[in-house]
C-alpha cells in the first residue's frame, strides 16, 4: 500500500515538473511555473522520506539523517539564491544541474547494490539502473563543463577533434555492448566501465559542441545583447536590482560587458 501511494506521488510530482518547465518557458507564466516546481519537489521529498522511514528498522535515525542533509542543502541553496546576480543565473543553474546528474549516478549504484532490489522484474530493473547511471554521468560532467564555459573559467570556443562523430558512435556501441554484458552477468564491472565512458561523453559533447540550443541562448556576445534587451523591457521585479529600470539596465549592461570580455 505504501509503495503504491509513493508511486502515485511520484507521478503527480512528474506532472508538476512538466508544468513547471512549460511555465518557465515564458516570462508571463514564470512565477506560476516556479510554484509548480516547488510543489512537485515538496511532494517528491515527502513521499521519499515516508518510503525511507517505512523501510528502515531505525526510523528515528533515518529521519535525523535526512533532516540533516536537507538542512545543509537548504542552507547552501538559500545562500546562493540571495547572493547570485541575475547575469550569473545560467552558470548557477548549470552547476546545480550537475548535482542532479551525480544524484542519479549514486541512486543507480545504490539500487543495484541494494539486497533484493528488483527481484520481481530483474531485467527491467537492471536496464533502469544502467540507463539511469548513463544519463546521470553524462549530465554530471556535461553540466560542469557548461558551468566552466559560462563562468569564463575555460574557453567557450569548441575543441574540434578529428573523427568526433565516430567517437560518439563508438561510445554508443560500447555502451550497448556493456548493457548486454551487464544483463547477462549481473556484474558491477560493465557498469563501472560504462560510467567512465559516460563521464567522458559528457565532457566531449559539451566541450566539442558548445552551440547546442540551450548553450546558444545563454553564452556569448549575442546572448549578452539579448539579455540586455530583455532586461530593459522586463518589469521591475524581474530586474537584478530594486532601483529604477534605467539604472538597473545600466548596472546589468556594465556587468554583462565585463563578463563578455572574459570569453
Amino acid at each position: 500500500m505504501t509503495e503504491n501511494l509513493v508511486t502515485a506521488a511520484y507521478i503527480v510530482s512528474a506532472v508538476l515538473f512538466v508544468l513547471a518547465l512549460a511555465g518557465l518557458a515564458r516570462h508571463e507564466s514564470a512565477k506560476e511555473g516556479n510554484s509548480f516546481g516547488v510543489a512537485g519537489m515538496v511532494i517528491a521529498l515527502v513521499a521519499t522520506i515516508w518510503l525511507a522511514v517505512s523501510r528502515s528498522s531505525h526510523g528515528a535515525l533515518t529521519v535525523a539523517l535526512i533532516a540533516a542533509a536537507m538542512a545543509i542543502g537548504a542552507a547552501i541553496g538559500l545562500w546562493r539564491a540571495r547572493v547570485v546576480q541575475m547575469t550569473q543565473m545560467p552558470e548557477l543553474v548549470a552547476m546545480l544541474h550537475s548535482f542532479v546528474g551525480l544524484a542519479a549516478v549514486l541512486v543507480g549504484y545504490n539500487s543495484f547494490l541494494e539486497p533484493g532490489a528488483g527481484a520481481t522484474s530483474e531485467t527491467i530493473h537492471l536496464v533502469e539502473v544502467f540507463l539511469g547511471v548513463f544519463i546521470g554521468a553524462v549530465t554530471f560532467t556535461g553540466s560542469i563543463v557548461a558551468f566552466l564555459k559560462l563562468s569564463a573559467r575555460i574557453r567557450s570556443a569548441p575543441l574540434m577533434l578529428p573523427a568526433r562523430h565516430w567517437l560518439n558512435l563508438a561510445a554508443l556501441v560500447a555502451s550497448a555492448a556493456l548493457l548486454a554484458w551487464f544483463l547477462g552477468s549481473h556484474s558491477i564491472v560493465p557498469l563501472l566501465v560504462m560510467t567512465v565512458i559516460a563521464l567522458a561523453s559528457g565532457v566531449r559533447l559539451v566541450y566539442l559542441r558548445p552551440r547546442t540550443l540551450w548553450l546558444r541562448s545563454i553564452a556569448g556576445n549575442r546572448a549578452a545583447r539579448l539579455f540586455l534587451m530583455a532586461s530593459r523591457s522586463a518589469p521591475p521585479d524581474f530586474l537584478p536590482c530594486s532601483t529604477s529600470r534605467s539604472r538597473c539596465s545600466t548596472a546589468a549592461s556594465g556587468d554583462v560587458r565585463n563578463r563578455v570580455t572574459r570569453f
